[in-house]
């Protein structure tokens, strides 16, 4: 059966198969260009040039040497500004300089004010060299060859995307790297560059883009980014909120793998199971085979008896014998009806609360989880309505569907949950913002549906019209796809579910 999973990995992989760096577009949306002007007697001039990304929806981490240019005029009394130009925008937004670290991490974090931006995700856990990166900036060579002008630094629009490979990581307190840790690339950056994130292929934010060596200087170009430990640290120091994951890395095309892995395994398991009923059936069929003739030479012998006395005219013989006659005849009648199995039983009832294990293998996280347990519980009434504010979910068979957004992260999530195996599925879409509006359009078109506290109520029709007209609209694969296993909890377990 290998050859079947084989031709099954490399369907799926034709379907969902996209370029590496494709699956870090979702990271772009927190990606902005950081520029500082100053008024002169010539006009407005603009002093610096540089990236930067979210961290919050407010917060925007940049080097501290794109804005300190910035401060220095400021400090003079000079007219200045910093301005934040989102890829998805309008127009610049107004910051200030919220934290400013020259000296022990050359970061900086500006502050948007009431607008708000999509946040990135850090990576928390350890990184090593050699691995695959993506590096996102403005590079200002990139600006000057396509003749953009002053008017178009300012201007929305997407950052470049490149590949790179991390060659090493030297983490802070290394001997020859004193206080200050240092991610090296292979790929060579420019002025503008500077306070862009280097991701992995998850868009997980690895360190922050600082410098890099000069054409001319060696054989080879290199990048130095800031390590994400050092950023973590400069956060947490400055009471920055920011959201972090200490998942592995899994790709499109390793997450196909491992869930066509999953299905084999799950349909072998279930083609034992089919196995074990078609023997347990005839058994079964045998037995009622044997019930149908017992109760068939039954009713023969009462009906011959019955009609002897009958002849001998003796009534009460007649009555007794023919009652017998009747017994046997509803027995086989019984018999016949009866089933020859008993349908396996889903894992998760209609009502009732459910504890559920994160599937690591069959995931792939890209967004923060860390603030969530690797275990979650799910509460079911009625076979359709989910959690404490009994959320009426579109059904088909056993299978529960439903859509939320959630405005802040500019995302739409599918929630599935398959009764029949207790698989509880979370797709997580991270949109652009054109389609994130017209997704959100919608949904609030059509409203979600409620149960009441005896799980009735809510429109069915409308609960599957919100997941079918959302569903239309989003991008073949998720940015992420979180799987939990779930199991009932047992009374004597006393848990409450949170859900």
């Amino acid at each position: 059966m290998r050859w079947f999973n084989q031709i099954s990995v490399a369907l799926l992989l034709s379907l969902i198969a996209v370029p590496a760096l494709a699956e870090t577009d979702h990271l772009k949306r927190s990606v902005v260009r950081v520029v500082t002007l100053v008024e002169t007697t010539d006009g407005v001039v603009v002093v610096g040039h540089g990236t930067g990304f979210a961290v919050s929806p407010t917060d925007i981490v940049t080097n501290a040497h794109v804005v300190e240019d910035y401060l220095s005029f400021k400090a003079q009394g000079a007219t200045v500004a910093v301005w934040v130009i989102p890829a998805n925008g309008e127009k610049p937004l107004d910051a200030t300089v919220k934290v400013f670290d020259r000296e022990s991490n050359d970061l900086a974090v500006v502050d948007i004010g009431e607008a708000t931006i999509p946040r990135a995700t850090l990576y928390g856990g350890a990184v090593k060299g050699d691995v695959e990166a993506a590096a996102l900036g403005y590079p200002g060579n990139v600006d000057r060859a396509r003749g953009v002008s002053a008017n178009g630094t300012v201007s929305p629009s997407a950052p470049e995307v490149r590949r790179a490979q991390i060659t090493s990581v030297r983490e802070s307190g290394a001997p020859w790297n004193g206080d200050k840790g240092v991610l090296v690339h292979d790929l060579a950056t420019a002025p503008g560059d500077s306070g862009g994130p280097i991701s992995d292929l998850c868009g997980r934010v690895l360190g922050v883009n600082e410098s890099g060596t000069k054409t001319g200087e060696s054989g080879a170009n290199f990048g130095f980014a800031i390590t994400g430990a050092d950023l973590r640290a400069f956060l947490s120091e400055n009471d920055i909120p920011y959201a972090s994951t200490t998942q592995p890395c899994l790709t499109d095309r390793q997450a196909a793998e491992r869930q066509v892995d999953t299905m084999f395994a799950a349909t072998s398991a279930a083609m034992a199971k089919l196995q074990e009923a078609e023997a347990a059936d005839k058994a079964a069929e045998s037995i009622k085979r044997g019930k149908t003739i017992l109760c068939g030479l039954a009713l023969l012998l009462m009906a011959t008896l019955a009609t002897w006395r009958w002849r001998k005219h003796d009534r009460r013989g007649t009555a007794v014998f023919g009652t017998f006659a009747t017994v046997a005849l509803v027995s086989f009648v019984i018999v016949q009806r009866s089933p020859t199995y008993a349908p396996a039983p889903n894992v998760l009832a209609d009502t009732g609360d459910a504890t559920c294990t994160l599937d690591d293998q069959a995931s792939r996280i890209v967004f923060d989880t860390d603030d969530n347990s690797r275990k979650t519980q799910i509460s079911l009434l009625a076979g359709q309505c989910y959690g404490s504010n009994r959320r009426l979910f579109a059904r088909n068979g056993e299978l529960l569907t439903n859509v939320n957004i959630d405005p802040a992260d500019e995302s739409v999530s599918v929630s599935t949950i398959d009764k029949a195996s207790g698989r509880f599925e979370y797709r997580n879409y991270l949109l652009e913002r054109e389609l994130f509006t017209a997704a959100k359009a919608a949904l609030d078109k059509t409203p979600g549906q409620v149960c009441d506290a005896n799980g009735k109520g809510g429109d069915m029709t409308l609960a599957a019209r919100r997941v079918s007209d959302v569903r239309t609209l989003l991008p073949k694969t998720p940015t992420e796809t979180i799987i939990w296993n779930c199991k009932p909890v047992s009374k004597e377990d006393g848990t409450r579910t949170g859900a």
